[in-house]
């Protein structure tokens, strides 16, 4: 049965538990449609409540306090200190990058680097392979050569 347009909302709200005003009282008891409309949806919603209830007691509500507690009683949280060690180093390496990006050294050129580092070849120069052996000044009468204890023979 379809209920007249101006009293369906008025029926809808009657049919799921608030009571009826004196004027649709009057109305129900005169128009058949929306009698049979509202014995229909009463009708209907005792039909739903129990398989609304049923779900509801197997599931609890999305962020009903059973479903909340059961989470946090399975989730178990780090300590303070186990979190400060971690976050710790982080903090320590950001504030480093953060003092090596605010100071700005001045970058010399690989060429004047180069030229910082050259030496004039004269100090290579000016040295002998034989430098060593030269040490000392021979004396007169000092041969530069060892000769063996046997020189006579050998001379001849």
């Amino acid at each position: 049965m379809i209920a007249c347009r101006e009293w369906k909302d008025a029926l809808i709200d009657h049919a799921l538990g608030s009571p009826a005003d004196a004027a649709l009282n009057a109305h129900l008891a005169g128009c058949p449609a929306c009698a049979a409309a509202l014995r229909e949806w009463r009708e209907r919603a005792a039909q739903l409540d129990p398989a609304i209830r049923q779900l509801t007691a197997v599931e609890p509500e999305p962020f009903g306090p059973e479903r909340i507690l059961s989470r946090a009683a399975t989730t178990r949280r780090q300590p303070f200190y186990t979190r400060l060690a971690w976050a710790l180093p982080l903090i320590v390496l950001l504030v480093l990058a953060f003092f090596k990006l605010a100071r700005k050294e001045p970058s010399v050129p690989p060429s004047l680097t180069a030229l910082s580092t050259w030496r004039s070849p004269t100090q290579s120069l000016l040295r002998s392979p034989a430098d060593p052996l030269l040490k000392h000044v021979p004396r007169l009468g000092e041969g530069f050569f060892p000769m063996k204890s046997q020189g006579v023979k050998n001379a001849q």
